[in-house]
């Protein structure tokens, strides 16, 4: 018995190892061939992902002059881990997740990400045939979270619900889902009374008429690129006015005066924008619920 115990414990122990080995040996081919990674947290199915970032990353390694890799996350633990390794990188944020992520590892903006067709702001939502028409109707109701990971989902409209003067105590049940699109599903489907999210999310919902919004919130800060601390500041301020003057083909920027790069607009974003995150944070603890 004890001899099966060391053979598995050495099988777990090689097995770290290779791993240990695997990610060194990537990390030194990447700082050996002057790339950069663009990291892309799981925000829809891999190939959506990649089919929205792909052009992204092509435009900066043309512009930037440097190899520019995307690399997509398994899931948040993978987006977490991946975010914090030793190697020269940009990610793709949510404000709440460069918050948190900037506690303890050094990220600085390089641009914030807007989409063309709405505002950066939260909605609180129902079905279009729902009952609920006052923010004061949604006590006693049933509330389907989406990402919780990001503040447009989760902190912004508990913030929006406290200054209504209601709490997650108010709801009938509260049930976290996994993702914005589960919970907008759930609420269509008739599982759930209310949900929320960015209006970007939320749109398509909107626009097709079976969710209604009872409550936006005001202008938040938007999504962004970031840079961790091994991009030299050289590359990241080529990389900034890469985002920031990019035009369309016929010259004129695209869409409010706002560059615009396959399916984004970007828009000059500064850490301080997030101060409003940080103290919403601060407010509500780490603990979603």
């Amino acid at each position: 018995m004890q001899r099966r115990e060391n053979r598995t414990l050495m099988v777990l122990i090689s097995a770290m190892l290779l791993i240990m080995a695997e990610m060194l040996l990537s990390q030194a081919s990447l700082a050996a061939s002057g790339s950069i990674r663009l990291l892309i947290p799981p925000l829809d199915s891999p190939t959506q992902v990649y089919a929205r970032f792909k052009p992204l990353a092509d435009y900066l390694s043309r512009k930037s002059g440097q190899p520019v890799q995307l690399v997509l996350s398994r899931n948040l633990e993978d987006f977490s881990s991946k975010v914090s390794e030793p190697v020269p990188q940009l990610a793709y944020f949510c404000p709440l997740n460069y918050v948190t992520v900037t506690q303890k590892s050094t990220y600085t903006p390089v641009a914030g990400i807007t989409e063309p067709s709405s505002r950066n702001r939260s909605v609180i939502l129902v079905r279009h045939d729902s009952p609920i028409h006052r923010v004061a109707d949604l006590k006693g109701r049933s509330l389907a979270l989406g990402n919780v990971a990001c503040a447009a989902s989760f902190l912004i409209p508990r913030a929006m619900l406290q200054r209504e003067g209601i709490t997650l105590d108010d709801f009938l049940e509260t049930r976290k889902t996994g993702s914005d699109q589960a919970a907008l599903m759930a609420v269509a489907a008739r599982l759930y009374d209310v949900t929320a999210s960015s209006e970007s999310t939320a749109q398509p919902f909107i626009s097709k008429g079976i969710l209604r919004a009872v409550l936006y919130s005001q202008d938040s800060p938007p999504d962004l690129i970031a840079a961790n601390a091994l991009v030299p500041a050289g590359l990241q301020q080529k990389i900034r006015r890469a985002l920031l003057g990019a035009q369309t083909p016929t010259g004129q920027l695209a869409g409010y005066n706002r560059p615009r790069i396959g399916a984004f607009d970007f828009v000059a974003a500064d850490d301080s924008q997030y101060d409003v995150i940080r103290e919403m944070k601060r407010r509500f603890g780490d603990d979603p619920l």
